[in-house]
């Protein structure tokens, strides 16, 4: 086995891998709102579905680190789910709303995101 083949094969094993809150690095990355390494990560088959023990999955994170470059890059070109909720039943529109964020309000319902659904405590965005 060649060296890029080993590397290769240990970047898909690390890729995804958690801390003890379930996080990965896609997560934190899409909460910095730095692109450049979500894009790599996704790139190297990080998974966009995993979900963290609080909040939820990289969108929840990438919309609360209010960066709509890579809120569109994870829905559009990382198969992330828009309507995907957190522990407490947030999506990423609920987020937008609880923190006020207009522009990505606007930005996500405009990308599809349901007005309708509620949250575990029966807040929805409207």
């Amino acid at each position: 086995m060649n060296s890029r083949s080993s590397h290769k094969k240990w970047i898909q094993r690390e890729i995804n891998r958690v801390n003890e809150k379930n996080e990965t690095a896609l997560m934190y990355a899409c909460l910095r709102g730095n692109y450049d390494i979500v894009k790599c990560l996704v790139d190297h088959q990080a998974d966009v579905r995993i979900k963290s023990k609080y909040n939820g999955t990289a969108l929840n994170y990438a919309v609360q680190g209010s960066n709509d470059k890579i809120v569109e890059f994870l829905l559009l070109e990382a198969g992330a789910k828009i309507d995907e909720k957190d522990y407490q039943g947030y999506t990423g529109l609920l987020w937008a709303c609880e923190n006020e964020n207009h522009e990505m309000i606007r930005f996500l319902i405009g990308k599809g995101a349901n007005i309708h659904i509620c949250n575990d405590y029966g807040y929805n965005a409207l």
